[in-house]
């Protein structure tokens, strides 16, 4: 709104060639309560004084000698700035009225002068003129502010180390930001108007759309995928999805990041942690070593005799055929026993990329067992299996998830150790489907426990309790399942047992 007084202090300059006029309109304003009132009685004056001094109403006589108002006015235009032109004219003749108006006036009044007329006029038109000069002034201050929140949002646009592209309806890119050229090689203006699948295979709209099964758009969702550089080669991304509307047009804007580094840095964290997992399972072997030479003299012991006697029967004159081929038949099946204890510490021991496969939890506990089974007897360890029978599938990389149950298995005998030897030593593994539809394994001991200090500190690397221990065992073991996005924790009170439990997706 505008004020009374605001109206009382605008400019005004009267324009008449009668001195007499230009003194009675003057006189009628002061009356009233203005105070900036300016004349002049040429009418070739009128654009000096009003380019220097910008008035909010000109009072305007449409007929003076050499010049009139309609002349004027044409000046008035073309030196106005604003588009306003904040003149009121003052006729004697009834029909210039509506020809100044045509002209660019915005009212008149006639003479002889209506003084209530007059300031009436001159009152409602210094309001609409003020009224336009503070909304332009709004303009100026809004175009400003566009203007510069435009120039930061292009700053942080064109700043941003992530690619930033919008796309339409039809995979058309319409903008794309200066680190997209960092990232595929091009530079944002040899994207625009090109397919999103010059550089993104995937539709990000298609993949934004596939992603909303429900009316509930997912927030954040990040997707890995893989873009094409300039150059042909392939780029792992992280991208992320918006989209919003213009006049009911849809468009998508993309946000992409180079994730090459990241997924490098990740290649040699595995390489890494499969060096270490190689060097566990080598010390886990050599302690294991003793016990699986005394499984492994067992059938080679029995080769030995069964060899012997039959080379006794062939001396003998009439050698019995029948039982000859008994003895060979233990002699193979005593041989295939030793093979494979072999195979599996040759399986076990090495070193191997990454292979993930489809494989049974019970079958790789129960392969676990059998390489461990010696070790459990000579500690007087009972096993006990409570395996869920046609659990499903995991997809896993099999001697990995050995390596974790094996070690389990060993610390599970290492703590038995300390127990009296009247107390009963036992061990209990249990598979199971838990209630997000995950696998659970539990190797669970009844031996002394570990004490709130070691919790703490059972999962930091070469932290052990063992004089010739490695203190990698857990470590390796918890980095193994969450490479395999599963999680390995454990219970454990003192004097009743420890239980380490691991989860696994289902395949």
């Amino acid at each position: 709104m505008i004020s009374e007084q605001e109206i009382l202090n605008a400019s005004i300059l009267i324009i008449d060639d009668q001195q007499y006029n230009v003194l009675l309109l003057g006189e009628m304003l002061g009356d009233v309560g203005y105070a900036c009132i300016a004349s002049t009685n040429d009418p070739h004056e009128v654009y000096s004084l009003h380019q220097k001094n910008r008035y909010d109403l000109i009072l305007l006589d449409l007929q003076m000698p050499d010049m009139d108002g309609f002349q004027v006015m044409e000046g008035l235009k073309e030196i106005e700035t604003d588009g306003y032109l904040p003149v009121l004219v003052i006729t004697a003749q009834p029909g210039h009225k509506l020809r100044a108006l045509a002209a660019g006036a915005k009212d008149f009044v006639s003479k002889p002068f209506d003084l209530v007329e007059v300031r009436t006029r001159i009152h409602n038109l210094l309001e609409v003129r003020l009224l336009y000069k503070k909304l332009n002034n709004y303009n100026k201050v809004l175009e400003q502010t566009v203007q510069e929140r435009t120039a930061e949002l292009n700053s942080i646009f064109n700043a941003s180390v992530e690619g930033i592209i919008t796309i339409d309806m039809s995979d058309i890119i319409v903008s794309a930001n200066a680190a997209v050229e960092t990232i595929f090689g091009y530079k944002p203006k040899e994207l625009i108007g090109c397919r999103i699948n010059k550089i993104m295979p995937s539709s990000p709209r298609k993949m934004n759309d596939c992603s909303l099964p429900h009316t509930v758009k997912s927030v954040g969702q990040i997707w890995e995928i893989e873009g094409i550089h300039k150059n042909g080669s392939v780029v792992p991304l992280d991208m992320s999805i918006a989209e919003f509307s213009i006049e009911n047009t849809r468009y998508f804007t993309t946000i992409v990041r180079d994730v090459s580094l990241r997924k490098h840095r990740e290649q040699q964290d595995k390489k890494h942690l499969d060096e270490l997992a190689h060097v566990t399972r080598l010390g886990l072997m050599g302690e294991m070593a003793s016990g699986i030479a005394h499984e492994l003299n067992q059938p080679l012991t029995a080769i030995s005799t069964y060899t012997q006697t039959s080379i006794n029967l062939i001396n003998t004159d009439h050698p019995d055929p029948v039982k000859l081929l008994e003895i060979l038949s233990k002699i193979h099946h005593q041989a295939s026993r030793a093979g494979q204890i072999i195979q599996r510490m040759r399986e076990f021991i090495k070193s191997h990329a990454k292979h993930r496969s489809t494989a049974d939890i019970n079958s790789l506990i129960h392969e676990c067992v059998d390489l461990c089974i010696v070790e459990l007897n000579q500690n007087g360890v009972k096993l006990k299996l409570e395996l869920e029978n046609n659990l499903p599938s995991i997809n896993v990389d099999q001697i990995q998830i050995e390596q974790v149950l094996i070690n389990l298995i060993r610390n599970s005998v290492d703590a038995l150790k300390n127990l009296p030897e009247k107390r009963q030593r036992q061990i209990t593994i249990h598979s199971r489907v838990t209630l997000n539809n995950s696998i659970q394994v539990r190797v669970k001991d009844n031996g002394p426990g570990i004490n709130e200090d070691q919790q703490k500190k059972i999962s930091t690397p070469f932290y052990t309790t063992k004089a010739d221990g490695m203190g990698m065992g857990i470590s390796i073991s918890r980095s193994l399942i969450e490479a395999h996005e599963g999680t390995l924790y454990f219970k454990s009170k003192p004097d009743k047992g420890t239980t380490f439990y691991f989860i696994l997706p289902m395949a």
